[in-house]
């Protein structure tokens, strides 16, 4: 039995191609926690919701790009995480990132303050910095997700602030 070559090479490299078509596919993650806004003392805490609907666009020579929506509290802020812009650094970093930096500016022209979210790898958990003239009252506050109370919330600030952004 005698195996031809060209035909071979040919499916090798069809099958290169549908994984280079696959992989270019973006991955959505539209996910809904409950979410937990304190300031440092346990005496201040706000119980509410954050929806993420984000979409990663796999690359691969550099770092993925999220963009998307998050929504905390009916409140919309638009993501457009690109990553590293240095192509040594986006590769470094693409395979040691633990957590994604995503800075969320509000869709709403009235809210000037942006978010800073820290998400991990798997989107699975959420911390940062939240400031909402109605909700917060103008103050700074710490969001931490999912988490129903302001032990949960700690634990996960533990968790996130040790990965690595």
């Amino acid at each position: 039995m005698r195996i031809d070559k060209d035909k071979v090479l040919l499916f090798l490299i069809s099958i290169l191609i549908l994984l280079l078509v696959l992989f270019h596919i973006p991955k959505n993650i539209n996910r809904s926690f409950s979410a937990c806004l304190y300031l440092n003392d346990s005496n201040n805490t706000i119980n509410t919701d954050i929806t993420l609907d984000l979409s990663i666009h796999r690359q691969l020579m550099n770092e993925n790009a999220v963009k998307g929506t998050i929504t905390i509290n009916s409140m919309e802020y638009r993501v457009n995480y690109q990553g590293y812009k240095n192509q040594s650094k986006g590769r470094q970093s693409k395979f040691n990132r633990e957590s994604y930096h995503l800075i969320g500016f509000s869709i709403n022209e009235k809210d000037t303050n942006p978010i800073h979210l820290k998400a991990s790898r798997d989107f699975s958990y959420i911390w940062g910095n939240y400031k909402h003239e109605q909700l917060t009252k103008g103050k700074q506050m710490l969001i931490s997700a999912p988490a129903n109370n302001i032990t949960e919330a700690l634990e996960i600030a533990n968790k996130m602030f040790f990965y690595d952004i």
